[in-house]
């Protein structure tokens, strides 16, 4: 699975979330945006980056703003969790595009939408982790309304004690890549509507995304194996 690369974007006021959760949210975050002057440079060589992606910072940029929002939404798919990764603040200058530098810990960008609104939970079950590396797309790559479909399709195989694949999920929906890359959506096909969006117009998501550190423990999860 791609951890980081290209679309995403912010408006200023981190979400305010009603959930129940749990983990000690101190512990889990890494309260440090780091050294920017190692980075890439944000636009360097990203004639491929939508402009209105370039425009979006985030409004989680301090570890407090972080640590607030893991005390009211659950991010850890269970208890005892805490050692696979770990959460931070973003830089100004971060964009859900920008890659790693090569002083910096693995980490990946991702919106608080999707843990609050439609209760993703880290680390990826391997459906959803299949379903990404399937479109080549990185975790904010992909339009909050398309995780919705990827959750319901999730819940509903649980139900019925199926197992859900990328495969047979993907038969039902067509993405359609633009040239210049934002957020992508998945389309359904016609004739096989599975679900109505989760909503007709996603408002308030672009700024609100934070990085997610991937701890030695928890790399497993993330990367594929090499042999």
């Amino acid at each position: 699975m791609s951890t980081h690369s290209r679309p995403a974007s912010p408006s200023k006021s981190p979400p305010s979330c009603s959930s129940s959760s749990s983990s000690s949210s101190s512990s889990l975050v890494r309260d440090d945006t780091g050294d920017v002057s190692d980075r890439p440079r944000l636009h360097a060589g990203l004639g491929w980056v939508d402009p209105r992606v370039c425009e979006v910072s985030s409004s989680f940029y301090t570890g407090t703003s972080v640590a607030n929002f893991l005390k009211k939404v659950r991010v850890l798919k269970a208890l005892g969790e805490e050692s696979l990764l770990a959460f931070g603040p973003c830089s100004l200058e971060d964009r859900v595009y920008r890659e790693r530098s090569a002083t910096e810990p693995p980490f990946f960008f991702m919106y608080s939408c999707l843990f609050a609104d439609l209760h993703v939970s880290l680390p990826f079950y391997a459906f959803m982790a299949g379903v990404l590396k399937e479109l080549n797309v990185a975790t904010t790559q992909l339009h909050p309304n398309s995780w919705a479909s990827m959750q319901a399709f999730r819940i509903v195989c649980r139900t019925f004690r199926l197992r859900p694949l990328p495969s047979c999920f993907l038969h039902f929906y067509s993405s359609y890549p633009a040239k210049l890359i934002s957020w992508q959506s998945l389309v359904s096909r016609a004739g096989s509507v599975l679900f109505k969006p989760f909503t007709a117009s996603y408002k308030n998501f672009k700024e609100n995304f934070f990085k997610v550190f991937m701890e030695p423990a928890g790399t497993r999860y993330f990367f594929d194996e090499v042999d």
